[in-house]
């Protein structure tokens, strides 16, 4: 790791010695690269093939490539929910010190074009639910049984560019250092043969941006 960041220095150096004002980190180590100074910007990938009906596969498939789904860790693709309907063993890696008494719930936030909206079903009081929302610097905020309630509501995310409103039908706005991240649900399970009704608590939880949300394209209010 000394290395990495003596790398890191010496680049800056060097491109204060020549005048040179913008400097390409590249585009993995989100979290690190932040914290030294980064800022993130939307990029593209273009190819193009010098036969045309190759080109027009580009356009097909291309977009599969996307997300690595061949992560055996992967859980979908952006601005959609994974549920596991099942209780986490020590063969699962995702988290760390899992949970013996919930079922997880997962959403990849891409805050980009547009802020998105989670919306969540009513719970019964008696049952504990949580959704941690993490940047790409960590924790950030939560909402669920101990921050929200348990009642039925809509919750909007959106990244540090946004400058709209919040519309009507949105409890509580929750902002973002960065316009990509994560959410993280977590519902108790009573025991194991409350394992149904955890699952209709699940299909409850839904996931869309905020144009989806109102029915209206949203206009991009993002600078």
């Amino acid at each position: 790791h000394g290395v990495y960041f003596l790398n890191w220095m010496v680049m800056v150096r060097m491109c204060l010695e020549r005048g040179i004002r913008r400097l390409h980190a590249g585009e993995t180590t989100y979290v690190t690269k932040t914290r030294l100074g980064c800022r993130l910007e939307r990029s593209w990938i273009y190819f193009r093939h010098r036969n045309p009906l190759i080109n027009i596969g580009f356009r097909m498939f291309g977009p599969m490539f996307a997300i690595d789904k061949s992560d055996p860790e992967c859980k979908g693709g952006w601005n959609t929910i994974a549920n596991n309907t099942r209780l986490y063993t020590p063969a699962d890696t995702t988290i760390q010190t899992i949970n013996a008494d919930t079922l997880y719930s997962f959403i990849g936030l891409d805050l980009r074009d547009e802020p998105v909206v989670i919306t969540v079903p009513q719970v019964e009081k008696e049952r504990y639910y949580g959704c941690s929302l993490f940047d790409l610097w960590g924790f950030c905020e939560m909402l669920g049984t101990r921050t929200t309630g348990n009642d039925a509501a809509g919750f909007m995310i959106y990244g540090p560019g946004w400058k709209g409103k919040t519309p009507k039908g949105i409890k509580k706005a929750f902002r973002m250092e960065t316009t990509l991240g994560t959410a993280a649900f977590r519902t108790q399970l009573f025991n194991p043969g409350d394992i149904e009704n955890v699952k209709k608590v699940q299909a409850g939880y839904k996931v869309q941006t905020l144009s989806a949300f109102l029915g209206q394209r949203v206009a991009l209010a993002l600078r």
